[in-house]
């Protein structure tokens, strides 16, 4: 466990204990938590303990990954509508990855 103080940072170097290398890209999540000190469990007010959970990709890829992804249309009904044909309908971007390695999308518009 370390402290952090305000306006501070801190290097953390996280290490896999595989022996074996990885084959193709292999995923994980970074769990940081943020506890609140003691004396401010004695203090009136809100206290909030904080999670983040930071997505992790190691790997040795093959090369500069080409992701394989099938965008499709569909048409669904809205959410809390009563179903039936006459239900309104709204229109839903489905994005399929089946390859090994992650990818990531941005800046995503439907024109």
């Amino acid at each position: 466990m370390i402290t952090i103080p305000a306006g501070g940072d801190q290097t953390v170097r996280i290490l896999r204990t595989g022996r074996d290398a990885p084959q193709g890209e292999e995923t994980y999540r970074l769990l940081v938590d943020e506890i609140p000190q003691a004396e401010a469990a004695r203090s009136t007010g809100v206290r909030m303990q904080l999670r983040y959970s930071v997505p992790v990709f190691a790997g040795t890829p093959a090369g500069p990954a080409v992701p394989k992804i099938d965008f499709s249309l569909q048409q669904v009904p809205m959410p809390g509508a009563a179903g039936g044909k006459d239900a309104p309908m709204r229109v839903m971007l489905r994005a399929s990855n089946d390859d090994a390695a992650h990818a990531q999308l941005s800046q995503v518009r439907i024109e």
